[in-house]
């Protein structure tokens, strides 16, 4: 069957498949023909038949998989320097208009993951017909269970992404740099509460903390106190749900969540001013500061995790699922969200009406 695609020429290609020929890449022996590297639509195909070549050459129904296997660690670097190239060809962008370029990464990294979870999810359909699969219940084999490839190219594309843009994010307005991140008594607060303690535990010990950094702190010690929970129900010996509905379990009230901190941020800062540029720079400032912070939580407690839930892949496993599959993917999702609708921010009313 041939597929058909309308290609516009203001999309841009993605991904450098040029890099195929440098020396260190030349054992991944993956082969790209055709115009993949200049036509947008065969451009993602050849990522797509990347990550579906990662992923085939990893895949373990029998969850015996070595981290240093060689796919397991050059097919992840192979897509790190992909990004690496992308970055290089948007630096001007950067510097021209920040938001611009920072648009143009975020819509890269959810792009890109969107193709990797898609690929990710249908990997397990590859092995139908092989003789190792026909002895075993498939429903059993889902990859998502068995190793945590997808989530060490997660982990390389976020540390990355943060090293390339910290220099050159607009400054953050003085007016609005003692405006607290997180309003941890926001009135979703209540309701997550009510609906999610007993389940997943959404709690917090403090709720009104009024100094910047010390609110920072706060927030993410609370991700660290969610993730042992998270951790402790996946890797539980009687498990009273399913991986997936522990998952969405812990999933749902995060989401709802950090997307409320984001909604509410903005409107506090709408109260304070009414200069857009000024109010854009602390929102891309807010955006980028999460995302960074995620994954440096993710890094600096990645030991406490595992001591409190047990030192076995399991935990660590369910430990990147829930910084880099949950917290980055929503940061990802807010920042497409806000970046996509305009050049210029398009959130502050004609009349700042008083907000209390």
């Amino acid at each position: 069957m041939q597929q058909t695609r309308k290609s516009s020429q203001n999309e841009p290609v993605l991904y450098d498949f040029g890099l195929l020929s440098h020396p260190r890449f030349a054992h991944l022996r993956v082969e790209v023909h055709g115009g993949c590297l200049t036509e947008p639509f065969a451009n993602e195909f050849a990522f797509s038949s990347l990550v579906r070549d990662m992923f085939a050459r990893c895949y373990d129904v029998e969850n015996k998989l070595q981290k240093n296997d060689i796919y397991f660690e050059e097919y992840p670097r192979f897509i790190y320097a992909l990004m690496e190239s992308y970055a290089a060809q948007i630096k001007q962008s950067y510097r021209s208009d920040p938001r611009s370029g920072l648009r143009l990464m975020f819509d890269w990294l959810l792009k890109t993951r969107e193709i990797i979870e898609e690929q990710y999810q249908a990997i397990p359909t590859l092995y139908l017909a092989s003789d190792i699969a026909a002895k075993k219940d498939l429903q059993k084999c889902q990859s998502k269970d068995t190793w945590p490839v997808k989530l060490n190219v997660y982990s390389l594309l976020y540390r990355y992404f943060h090293y390339r843009i910290e220099n050159l994010l607009p400054k953050m307005p003085d007016s609005l740099a003692n405006l607290i991140p997180y309003n941890m008594w926001i009135g979703e607060y209540d309701e997550l509460k009510a609906e999610y303690t007993g389940k997943f535990g959404l709690e917090f010990r403090q709720r009104a903390i009024v100094n910047v950094e010390d609110n920072k702190k706060r927030f993410f010690e609370v991700l660290v106190d969610q993730c042992m929970t998270f951790c402790r129900q996946m890797t539980s010996d009687n498990p009273i749900l399913p991986y997936d509905d522990v998952f969405q379990q812990c999933d749902e009230p995060m989401t709802a969540l950090i997307h409320s901190y984001f909604r509410d941020y903005i409107t506090r800062l709408q109260a304070i001013s009414n200069v857009a540029a000024d109010i854009d720079a602390a929102i891309i400032n807010w955006i980028v500061s999460l995302q960074t912070d995620i994954f440096e939580t993710y890094a600096a407690n990645q030991s406490k995790v595992l001591s409190k839930c047990g030192r076995t892949a399991t935990v660590d496993v369910a430990s990147m699922q829930f910084y880099l599959d949950i917290c980055e993917r929503n940061v990802l999702e807010i920042a497409h969200e806000y970046f996509i609708d305009s050049a210029t921010i398009p959130l502050v009313p004609e009349e700042n009406s008083p907000i209390k």
